[in-house]
């Protein structure tokens, strides 16, 4: 391994001066006679030293080897180097040898060094604290200290700015120390410019660093997925921010979210930023070119260097205003930026910069696919210099004599430093153009920072004489204050390049993965954990921030995160947390750290959507996913409500990656929360326990609840169903949470816990019961309205009915509804229904009035009526848009529905799914809500939709208008104004088809659907009827088409000296189960009324049978009213048989039996 060095060399930084012996070895003269070392030279020191890091201040130098040794060398004025002996000459700072160093950083005077076992020491200027001793005093420390505060954690990675510094433990908290004049530790709210102890950076709790850096007086953390936050001075635009003040809180740099930035570093004002696909953005100062954009105007936002783009930068690093960059590809490193450099002797300060990146050229290899670079070409004439720092313009450079010339110096003249192109020179006058003169170029080499010929150069060997194989690599750079440091190794050397685009795991903070769950995995069922288990255990479950780091997706798909992305490889997580099921041990103290440590400390305002994920991880643990009775009302109710807690912003992200989740994440989630309130409500408690028990039930009903309204709007990932308790019915009073329920004024929160605000864990069979439990309330409230009225007029014999009686005539049956209820006020709905045909004997007890209902809604919704269109294809109808009917009856449609629902009465409704959403205020205007409507248009609309070749939209030769048929008539409407002559594109065709959906269930029957919508809720609207679900609701109104004929047989009750296994009862069902499906359902017509099965399925018919006399020569008689046959006491089976199809034949009109 060889390391070279160029740069300021004045206080013997670069570790050059071994003694005058050194003279000969030298290229040409003693470099050290001069202030700079201009081109790559290598530090003998360290040739037979295995270097693996090198870090910079402003005047000193570190240098870590493999053993975990340390030498600095340089300025030691505020005992920065840690040692007493010479600086030009490395030095092993000897305190530290009873420690395995493993990293090591420098600010402008001070060392810090993180050994193997993570803890952190310091030395060097402490005027502002810097060291982050905590010692009274501010004076030099000349020796290594231990930073005892940080003891306690293990520290991976440590950065110095000028006078502050950064540490990332293991277990993903920052701690921050040293001058804060410029709000540079990011702590905010304290005001002390100088901090001399660990502070840390509380605000940042959760997010998962993967970088720290600092500059001169600003500092910066990037996360796991490239989320970067930058706060400290910001007077150049070093935060890129698109501003220039300062700040003292970490702020989010948004603009480079996107681009998948894995490594940072930070000069004295300036900022760059390495990108996974080898891009570099750099912004802040530009006073100095040091941003490589050919420009003197500082960048307040990231900006791409241009020149290095086609590249793929491998290793970034910055000086104090200079910047360098490494393609491993070709094996060039590239420079840009300024020395700034004040020479002891009292010379005035020189100012060069480049203005675009330059091949620093070395005795390394490079690649030979390319041959001419930047740096390749030297001009034979310099222009006019511009103007730079507020320095003269100095005098054009004489024209270069030969092309020769210049051809021999293209290999040999370009460092770090160098300026090739004048008109970004600048001088002062002692360095004029004629002492730069000469008359020839053989016997010189460039000194690129003077623009001076300096001996030597015929002594360099040209590239490409060596066998390449021979040659070194280069491995790493490094940089900082004004020098450079650059590490290579020979081909067989086993040691990888660096790519700062990669982070070894003992940088990384802590993460679940297959190794520790292999090291879980192991532990012995049956004794106790040891304690590296437990540490490990212990380490990362109570952080917040190793838990967003954990199970990422791969090929860089968790970068980027948003509500869209949350980057976290679910099924990689279930598969590896599955592997400690039934580890108890294990399950337990997790549980225990979460409970403890993680939860209570989850804030809830997350820095960013990064440390949300952990919310999404944690479900896939088999702590929640199969928890224990004991852990019921601690972590899992706990998590609960720090996820309750969160933010509208954060609740809202969350929300967003649920609806991306597939259903099996999503049900892992409702079940933990449905098997934790059922576990609360069977556990006994004691009356000082229930208080806590309800705040737990209310907790796991809020995550519910949440789940359930994210699944509504992203048309349920999971059914509805999935969501009941059935439980709840049998064990909780739900009848007096519906009373405590409906006193309570609406939008005011209950102080308890009262099931109906949460009706998706409801089922439909509980809602039918709470409708007609509120049915029945409102009759009996009309009644006693009535009776009260009575009471008042009984004088003058002017009684009022409190029933709704309606007098209908069969054979004009529309026409004497619309009448009768036209007779009636707007309340008298709300009274109990009896209905009287008129001429028949039959008194109302339930079957009279559902052969009404049936009969009604059979004419005003036939064809001939017009009122609504009809797809046979689905035997489904929809509202007609070109009716000639009065408005009037379509309320008088929706009275009628209404009141059948209002009076418990299943009815023969064919509309879609589509009008239920609509009455509960859902959207109804997807295509698959309009394919339950026309199956086959919706088909075609799919294909629309499918096709992937723009041309193919297009010889479609649709417009935004459709053609409207009624009664012989074709029109044509437009969807959008002007839709006839916009054609239907690929670019468009979703709006086409949202446009069509939209009009033909929404707009186009906006009126009849108005007044229907209206006489509907007049009857049955009201806080009970939101509690439904639109699928249950069309189930209750319509009834289930879902037959258990067991089921039905199983629940039939029988009176007389009729029993189950009565011979005329055993011929009767024999007779029933060879009937066909239709004559089934027409024997429940024929028994109650209706062929659709309640909601609550067949067990709730209770159907009686009873024997009657007078011979078999009769046939059976239903009552409908009471779900009661009269069967008559056959003894011949087929005799049995003929009666009861005849008797089901014949199922319309009423008498007294």
């Amino acid at each position: 391994m060889r390391m070279y060095c160029w740069g300021a060399t004045c206080h013997g930084q670069l570790g050059l001066d071994k003694g005058p012996t050194d003279d000969a070895e030298t290229d040409g003269p003693n470099d050290q006679s001069f202030d700079l070392i201009s081109t790559p030279r290598e530090v003998r020191f360290f040739r037979r030293r295995h270097v693996s890091e090198v870090a910079c201040g402003l005047q000193h130098s570190v240098f870590l080897l493999r053993d975990g040794t340390v030498y600095t060398c340089g300025s030691n004025d505020k005992g920065q180097l840690g040692h007493d002996m010479p600086g030009r000459t490395p030095g092993q700072v000897t305190a530290l040898e009873t420690y395995v160093i493993r990293r090591v950083a420098c600010g402008d005077a001070f060392t810090v060094v993180t050994a193997e076992n993570g803890t952190v020491l310091s030395w060097g200027d402490d005027s502002c604290g810097q060291c982050g001793l905590g010692t009274e005093g501010r004076e030099c420390k000349r020796r290594p200290r231990l930073l005892k505060q940080l003891s306690v954690h293990h520290v991976v990675q440590v950065a110095c700015g000028g006078a502050h510094s950064i540490a990332l433990t293991r277990g993903g908290k920052l701690f921050v120390w040293g001058d804060n004049t410029y709000g540079q530790l990011g702590l905010g709210h304290i005001l002390q410019k100088c901090l001399e102890r660990p502070n840390e950076i509380t605000s940042l709790h959760g997010l998962p660093v993967m970088r720290v850096a600092c500059g001169g007086a600003h500092s910066f953390v990037v996360s796991v997925s490239g989320t970067i936050f930058g706060w400290g001075r910001n007077h150049c635009g070093q935060l890129g921010i698109n501003d220039t003040e300062d700040r003292s809180q970490p702020t989010l740099l948004r603009s480079l979210r996107s681009q998948k930035v894995r490594y940072i570093a930070c000069g004295m004002n300036h900022t760059a930023v390495l990108t996974a696909d080898g891009g570099v953005f750099t912004f802040g100062s530009a006073a100095d070119r040091q941003l490589g954009h050919s420009s003197v105007s500082n960048e307040i936002n990231p900006r791409k260097v241009f020149e290095l783009m086609g590249s793929e930068v491998t290793q970034i690093a910055c000086g104090s205003c200079h910047t360098l960059a490494f393609i491993r590809t070709s094996g060039r490193v590239f420079s840009f930026g300024l020395l700034t450099h004040e020479p002891p002797t009292g010379r005035p300060v020189y100012r060069r910069s480049l203005s675009a990146p330059i091949k620093v050229n070395g005795p390394w290899a490079e690649g030979e696919s390319i041959r001419d670079t930047i740096g390749d070409k030297v001009p034979k004439r310099h222009e006019k210099a511009e103007e730079s720092s507020g320095e003269p313009a100095g005098e054009e450079f004489k024209k270069v004599q030969s092309e020769n010339d210049v051809a021999e110096l293209d290999k040999s003249i370009f460092d770090m430093n160098s300026d090739m192109l004048a008109p970004e020179t600048t001088y002062r006058d002692e360095d004029s153009a004629e002492d730069m003169e000469t008359d020839s170029f053989t016997n010189y080499e460039v000194d690129t920072n003077f623009h001076r010929l300096r001996r030597g150069l015929s002594k360099r060997t040209p590239v490409g004489t060596k066998d390449e194989t021979e040659r070194m690599r280069v491995r790493a750079i490094f940089s900082g204050g004004n020098h450079c440091f650059l590490l290579a190794t020979c081909a067989k050397d086993s040691s990888e390049v660096v790519d700062h685009r990669e982070i070894s795991v003992d940088d990384h903070i802590a993460t679940v993965d297959a190794i520790l769950i292999d090291t879980l995995e192991a532990a012995p069922p049956d004794e106790g954990l040891s304690e590296a288990v437990m540490s490990s255990v212990e380490e990362i479950f109570s952080s917040a921030a190793c838990l967003n780091a954990s199970f990422l997706k791969g090929d860089g798909a968790h970068f980027g995160s948003s509500r869209q992305n949350h980057g976290v490889d679910l099924d990689a997580a279930r598969e590896q947390f599955s592997r400690l099921a039934g580890k108890e041990a294990v399950l337990r103290y997790m549980a225990e750290i979460l409970g403890v440590y993680l939860i209570p400390s989850l804030p809830p305002s997350p820095p960013d959507i990064e440390a949300l994920r952990l919310y999404l991880l944690l479900m896939e643990s088999p702590v929640f996913t199969d928890p224990s009775p004991e852990r019921y009302g601690t972590v899992v109710v706990q998590f609960g409500e720090a996820l309750c807690n969160i933010t509208s912003a954060g609740s809202k992200v969350i929300s967003q990656w649920w609806s991306t989740l597939q259903p099996r994440h999503l049900n892992r989630i409702l079940t933990t929360y449905k098997q934790c309130m059922m576990g609360q409500l069977s556990r006994k408690r004691s009356a000082a326990d229930r208080p806590m028990l309800r705040r737990n039930i209310k907790i796991c009903l809020e995550v519910l609840s949440k789940l359930c309204k994210m699944n509504n709007e992203n048309n349920e990932i999971l059914p509805y169903y999935l969501f009941y308790i059935k439980e709840l019915t049998d064990n909780v009073g739900i009848r007096d949470h519906f009373l405590e329920w409906l006193q309570r004024r609406s939008g005011l929160e209950c102080a308890d816990v009262n099931f109906c605000d949460y009706p998706f864990v409801l089922d439909a069979n509980a809602k039918t019961q709470l409708l007609k439990e509120d049915a029945m309330l409102q009759m009996q409230n009309a009644i006693e309205d009535v009776q009260r009225r009575n009471l008042q007029r009984i004088l003058f014999f002017d009684i009022i009915n409190p029933y709704l009686v309606l007098t209908i005539n069969r054979n004009n049956i529309v026409q004497s509804t619309l009448t009768e209820l036209s007779r009636h006020g707007s309340m008298d709905v709300k009274k109990p229904l009896k209905v009287v045909f008129v001429g028949e004997e039959g008194v109302d007890a339930g079957g009279v009035q559902k052969e009404f209902f049936m009969l009604v809604l059979r004419e005003i919704l036939s064809a001939k009526f017009g009122m609504f269109r009809h797809y046979p294809g689905t035997e489904t109808i929809w509202f007609n848009s070109k009716s000639f009917e009065d408005s009037e009856m379509f309320r008088l449609v929706g009275i009628i529905v209404g009141l059948a629902i209002y009076n418990l009465t299943i009815i023969s409704l064919p509309f879609p799914l589509a009008l239920y959403k609509k009455l509960l205020n859902r959207p109804a205007k997807s295509l698959e809500d309009f394919k339950q409507l026309d199956p086959e248009f919706a088909s075609n609309l799919q294909h629309l939709l499918d096709i992937e070749e723009p041309q193919d939209v297009l010889e479609l030769y649709l417009t935004f208008a459709v053609t409207v048929e009624s009664f012989g008539e074709v029109e044509t409407v437009e969807l959008k104004p002007g839709g006839a002559d916009l054609s239907v594109t690929m670019e468009n065709r979703q709006d086409y088809v949202d446009s069509y959906v939209d009009f033909v269930l929404n707009t186009s029957v906006e009126q009849q659907y108005r007044f229907f919508s209206e006489g509907f809720l007049h009857v049955i609207g009201g806080r009970v009827f939101n509690l439904f679900h639109p699928q249950e609701l069309m189930d209750m109104v319509i009834g289930d088409e879902h037959y258990d004929w067991d089921e039905f047989e199983k629940n039939v009750s029988y009176k007389g000296e009729y029993y189950r296994q009565h011979p005329t009862m055993r011929m009767f069902w024999d007779v029933f189960r060879e009937m066909s499906l239709q004559q089934k359902k027409k024997f429940l017509v024929f028994l109650t009324g209706t062929d659709r099965v309640p909601i609550q399925g067949m067990k709730t018919l209770h159907i009686i049978i009873q024997p009657v006399k007078g011979g078999e020569d009769f046939f059976p008689v239903a009552h409908t009213c009471f779900n009661l046959l009269d069967l008559p006491v056959y003894t011949d089976k087929a005799r049995l048989r003929d009666k009861l199809l005849m008797a089901i034949e014949n199922t319309e009109g009423f008498t007294l039996v």
